[in-house]
Parts: C-alpha cells; structure tokens; sequence
C-alpha cells in the first residue's frame, strides 16, 4: 500500500502495538527514550490509531474570523509531534510538528476539567496539519495560502479542550490514512499527548535483532506487561485479506483452467495429426516447408481461439469494473491489459499445440506415405 507521495510502506520493518495499556502511554517519553538508545531502531513515533481504518474521531472548525455557522466538520488524527519524519510524508507546503512541552497528564487534567466545566484554556494554543481535503473543504486553493491560518474548535467534541490552533502544513494529495477502500477524507492532524494509543517502531538492519532490542527496552521501562506487538505489513494483510485470498483463487483457477484447455488442445491436435500424416507426408514430399505446415494445422486452432478471445472480453471487462466498484480510488483498465492477456493465451496455445505438430514433421515422408 502507498501510504505517502514517494514512500512505499510495505512495512516489514515497522513494528506496531494497537493498544498501548496505560502504564505505557504513561511512560511513552522514557519507552521511546530507552528504543532509541539501541542502534537497531532508527525512529519512533506514536498515534491515535492504526492505519487501514476509518477515523473514529472528529470535529466541528472553522477559519478565526468567520461565523459560527461556518463550520465545517473534518476528520481528526492525534499523533506525535514526530509522525510526519517516521513516515516520510511529502508536504505540499509548510513544515512538520515541533515539540510539544506538554504532558500526558498536563492533558488529562484540561480534558477532566472540559468535561466538568466546559472550560478550555484561552490562551492555549496549538498547531494543525491538515490534508488537502481538508485545505478545500476550508475554502483554499492552494498550498500554501493555508499556511499560518487560524482554526477554532466548536464546543463539543472530544478534542476541544485545546480550542484553536495554526495551520502549519498541508501533506500531498495522494496522502491517506484509511483504505483503498474509502474516498479522502478532510483530516486534521494534531499533537494530543493524551490520545497516543498506538506505538510505532522503525527498524534498520536485521528485523529480528531490532524485535530483540525492542523487547529489551519495554521489559526495561515496563517489566511487568507483556509487548502484543505486530508489524505494520500484518495490520496491511489483515485489511486487504479478502482482496489476497481473491487474487490466490483466480491465479489458482487461471492456471487449472490453462493447463485443462491446453491438454484439450494437444489432444485434439494429436488425433488431427495422426488422420493427416499422410496429407503431410504428401505436402513434405512435394516442398512444402515445416512453416508452411505449421501454418496450416495451427491455423484453424488459431482462428478459434481469436473467437474464444472475442467472447471473452466483455465479461472479462464487467467483471473487473464491478470489482474495482469497491475501490474509493480505481486504476483505469486499459485495452492493452486484455490485448496482453489474449496474445499470451495465444503463445502458450500455439506452442502446446506446435510441440504435436513438430512430431509429425520428423517423421521420414517414406513412413507417412505408408500411413493409413
């Protein structure tokens, strides 16, 4: 899957835990401080949530300035101030997260007290990177006029214990956080220390040395839990299971359906040779050469399979346009995908059916005359 603009994310050497307990939300700072003492792990960060999944949280916001009935109602991604480096993501404009100086439990205690009271800190600010969903969604055009624009939270949501902040960002359009399933969404991401539920972990080198050191740090800072950790390509596999499973059924029934129809072939081609042995024998006899044999015992295989090819195509073309209905972003078929598919049947036919015809024209035109 292509998480962001130049950066394959297979995912192989990045390992996640889903559900980080509270004990390690508590100690992310010393957890992610004794990681990165070990050569194996190049980088860590943290985020409300894994990929491949849909944003379960959001918010009403609205440019500072403009009525209150301005509001427009985006998605919303906590993560850490250092998300946008582990992942690579491309910037349209702007630039990534700086620290934050505020606590976990500094958090706790702003959401308690916005919740009891409705009361969010006023002179508490923060920063905001936003989509390019979220960019028009806003009424923005480009890039980079969204830079240092002013954002206000409405009332309500879960998020607004920190009322406003500035956008400092706008990631690339191809940038998404879900599935290829789901359209993009306007997102909003933010720095909630509070919200880091999900712990990501970037491996170099050997990934069973870097699962080794990763074990020792967490047994380091919390020895008494136990790490259900995983790797980002298994969070991938799992969401695309079915469209996995689907590809291995119809490579295995393509390849079945291959071999059976080119066996029909051989042996339809064997019973033909053997009635025109002689016809060849006679052809060989008077100068017909071994390609213009060819030629005509493959021609009428030839032709027929061009028909089957014909036929083909139009339920071969509906059945992936209903199958890429699934897709929020769809690749396009192109009519050189089935030409290629029709001239590959074609060459593995006619060589399965060529190697009959080769038997034939060894034999010694003496031998085939004598054929009945």
């Amino acid at each position: 899957m292509r998480l962001v603009s130049g950066t394959q994310i297979g995912g192989k050497d990045i390992l996640v835990i889903n559900a980080l307990p509270e004990e390690a939300q508590t100690k992310y700072g010393l957890l992610k401080e004794e990681l990165l003492k070990h050569a194996e792990v190049a980088s860590v960060t943290s985020a409300m949530q894994l990929p491949g999944k849909a944003i379960r949280d959001g918010a009403l916001f609205r440019c500072e300035g403009q009525a209150q009935e301005n509001v427009q109602f985006m998605q919303v991604l906590a993560v850490g101030n250092d998300f946008i480096p582990f992942f690579d993501l491309h910037l349209a404009a702007g630039y990534p997260f700086s620290n934050v100086s505020r606590t976990r439990a500094d958090e706790k205690a702003m959401l308690l007290d916005y919740w009891d009271n409705d009361y969010a800190p006023s002179g508490l600010s923060e920063t905001y990177i936003i989509n390019s969903r979220a960019m028009h969604t806003l009424g923005f055009t480009r890039p980079e006029e969204t830079i240092g624009k002013r954002l206000i939270l409405s009332r309500g949501s879960g998020v607004a214990y920190i009322d406003k902040g500035t956008i400092v960002g706008v990631l690339g359009d191809d940038f998404n956080y879900t599935s290829a399933y789901e359209e993009n969404i306007p997102l909003v991401l933010m720095v909630r220390k509070y919200f880091q539920h999900c712990l990501f972990v970037r491996f170099k080198g050997n990934k069973e040395q870097g699962v080794a050191a990763f074990k020792q740090a967490w047994h380091t800072v919390i020895p008494n839990i136990h790490a259900d950790y995983s790797f980002l390509s298994d969070v991938y596999a799992n969401v695309y299971h079915n469209e996995r499973m689907a590809k291995s059924l119809v490579n295995f029934f393509a390849l079945l359906s291959l071999i059976v129809a080119n066996l029909g072939l051989v042996i339809i081609m064997a019973f033909l040779i053997k009635r025109k042995t002689k016809e060849i024998g006679i052809r060989k006899v008077n100068g017909a050469s071994a390609t213009n044999i060819l030629c005509l015992l493959n021609g009428r295989i030839a032709v027929w399979i061009c028909i089957a090819f014909i036929v083909a195509i139009p339920p071969a073309w509906w059945a992936f346009k209903v199958w890429l209905e699934n897709f929020a972003r769809k690749t396009p078929l192109h009519w050189w995908i089935f030409v290629l598919a029709g001239l590959s049947v074609m060459l593995v036919s006619t060589l399965a059916v060529s190697l009959q015809t080769f038997r034939a024209l060894r034999l010694n035109p003496v031998v085939a005359l004598k054929t009945e």
